[in-house]
């Protein structure tokens, strides 16, 4: 098993603050002062798995993108906390974010998404890459890519 990557919330604020060059983008209080970073692999593959056991499908009435998006957080810390080979304390949560995201000029939008304004979430992986991540089909997307073809970040839930 690969050693556990955290990062402080500094680096944490930093390194998401790179995704926005035009400094519209509002950050929430902290949750926490540690993020643990994991492995994109584990976010597409086990971690999707069961977050699609966890949530109903989109819907626009009941389920829609800022519900998915928020939940997805919600299930990325019960991830976290019933991982006992890592060690953790009560501030430290997954490196997971929920996002607001303007994609009204963003060419091809993200991960198969191409509303004006959407909830999504954005993940820290192990390597030190930011990704959107998709919960409604478990794409993720290299986020500074996305932000140079003109998504803008409105919101993040820190």
């Amino acid at each position: 098993m690969s050693a556990a990557v955290i990062i402080s919330l500094t680096r944490a604020l930093a390194e998401l603050s790179t995704l926005d060059p035009f400094g519209e983008c509002q950050f929430s209080p902290p949750r926490d002062n540690q993020f643990l970073c994991p492995s994109l692999p584990w976010i597409r593959g086990r971690f999707h798995r069961r977050l699609r056991a966890d949530l109903d499908p989109w819907n626009l009435t009941t389920n829609d993108c800022d519900t998915g998006a928020l939940e997805t957080v919600v299930v990325g810390e019960r991830c976290l906390k019933a991982t006992r080979s890592v060690a953790f304390t009560n501030q430290t949560t997954i490196a997971l974010w929920y996002v607001h995201v303007d994609l009204t000029a963003c060419k091809n939008g993200i991960n198969g998404v191409r509303d004006g304004q959407h909830a999504t979430n954005i993940v820290r992986s192990r390597a030190g890459e930011l990704h959107f991540y998709e919960w409604q089909n478990g794409q993720t997307e290299p986020a500074q890519a996305a932000i140079n073809r003109g998504a803008r970040l409105r919101f993040v839930l820190v």
